[in-house]
């Protein structure tokens, strides 16, 4: 029957019987739950759940409904909470063992012989403590820059005299020593540091040693063996042991020197409460029984069969290798104290320090160390061969040698003079160079007559 709406004269819709929330009545009398339709928005996966577990889903399979158990996150949070734990006791016991002193100086160590390549400076300074002396103090500052094993290398070296009256002299030298085995070097301030010997008791000599000493002050110089005219055997082994020292920029023999050194450590260390540029520092002595170890483990290495090689290839013989015992290794009395300062998490060396005093000397250094990946070193500009130093030196000497003779001498007379000087010497010693390789074979007149005496 339609209602009618009396206000706005509508029809209007009767409304339905409310149907209870807790089920309806079924044909049998039963009650069934009314199950929540799933809203926009709702929990579609806890609702399939519900209905999952529902009485009239396991009906028929005798199953009780499923119940979420408490102990199964309860054990996976203990299981959790144990590697956690088991976890942070390894990283603390792992921890503790990286930081002990011998194991970070060691890492330190191993890590240098590893690198690239390296600039170093460093100084150290002789104090003369005793009342006695005519020099105060002697002061040596250095530069230099490394390959990453033993060549290529260069230095810069200046010496300091500070003697007793207040005069200073000073002598700068410098060095490089290429990959291809030639060395160049440089004295210089060698004339004026000598001054004060030649003008005491040489006399009239002194004139001529110092001429001797302008000659080859502040100049480089270039030694190639090549160049030298030396005897073959000598050439042979120096080619060869130029050949080993530019080997130990390889990684291969890098690893091995660090192996043999990781079973033999020569440092003992205990750690100071010195610092340095966020370094700290350890204070380490030598181990005289991993001295030992060290030594007599060294021959199994390729370095010690190559340096062999190069002896036999010569016609020399080293002969059975010598093992020691540690009871046998001696350290002198006064060492100097060296601290190593290391950065704490990468076990970094950065410097050393180097100390030592008695009642006569006082000593004290330090070394700096920049780890880089590679470095540029090159030949010096104009540097004369070696040659033209040994002439200068042999007619200085003849001259001396001469004077008060009447005698006139060349240089050609000066050569052979010299040169018969130094083979009877050898000759007469029995000087012998490995096996059959003898200085007597060389024929100094002959090889010397080579050289270029224009200069």
């Amino acid at each position: 029957m339609e209602v009618l709406d009396f206000m706005e004269n509508k029809p209007k819709t009767p409304t339905p019987a409310p149907v209870p929330e807790t089920g309806s009545v079924n044909g049998n009398g039963s009650v069934t739950e009314n199950q929540p339709t799933p809203g926009p928005g709702g929990d579609v996966a806890a609702q399939m759940d519900a209905l999952m577990n529902s009485p009239e889903a396991n009906a028929g399979t005798g199953k009780d409904p499923v119940k979420k158990s408490k102990k199964g996150k309860l054990i996976a949070f203990i299981v959790i909470g144990l590697i956690l734990i088991g976890g942070g006791v390894f990283g603390v016991l792992w921890f503790i063992n990286y930081q002990k002193p011998e194991n970070v100086v060691l890492d330190a160590i191993t890590k240098t012989i590893g690198k690239k390549a390296a600039k170093i400076t460093g100084d150290l300074t002789f104090s003369n403590a005793g009342e006695d002396g005519g020099v105060a103090s002697i002061s040596i500052k250095s530069s230099g820059e490394n390959g990453g094993g033993i060549l290529p290398s260069s230095s810069e070296t200046t010496i300091t005299f500070a003697m007793t009256g207040g005069e200073k002299l000073e002598i700068k030298v410098g060095g490089v020593f290429l990959a291809d085995g030639v060395l160049y070097f440089m004295i210089d301030g060698l004339e004026k540091a000598v001054e004060p010997i030649l003008t005491g008791e040489l006399g009239p000599y002194a004139e001529l040693l110092g001429e001797i000493f302008e000659g080859i002050d502040g100049v480089w110089w270039k030694f190639d063996i090549e160049d030298f005219g030396m005897p073959k055997e000598i050439a042979s082994q120096y080619d060869c042991v130029v050949g080993l020292l530019s080997s130990f920029n390889d990684s291969k023999t890098k690893d091995e020197l660090v192996k043999l050194y990781k079973d033999w450590p020569l440092l003992d260390a205990k750690k100071t409460d010195k610092s340095e540029n966020g370094h700290d520092g350890y204070e380490v002595t030598l181990n005289t029984t991993n001295i030992a170890g060290l030594i007599n483990n060294f021959n199994g290495t390729s370095t010690y069969k190559e340096f062999t090689g190069c002896v036999e290839s010569t016609g020399g013989e080293l002969g059975e290798y010598m093992k020691i015992d540690a009871k046998d290794v001696e350290l002198p009395d006064g060492m100097p104290t060296l601290t190593l300062f290391i950065h704490p998490w990468s076990h970094e060396l950065g410097s050393i320090r180097i100390d030592y005093g008695d009642s006569d000397v006082v000593v004290k250094g330090s070394i700096a160390l920049e780890f880089v990946d590679s470095v540029n070193i090159t030949a010096p500009e104009d540097a004369k061969s070696i040659e033209e130093m040994i002439g200068i030196i042999m007619l200085r000497t003849c001259s001396v040698l001469t004077m008060g003779m009447e005698m006139e001498m060349d240089e050609d007379d000066c050569m052979m003079m010299i040169s018969e000087a130094i083979s009877g010497m050898m000759q007469s010693s029995g000087s012998s160079y490995y096996g059959d390789g003898d200085w007597g074979d060389y024929d100094w007149d002959e090889d010397w007559e080579d050289l270029d005496w224009s200069f």
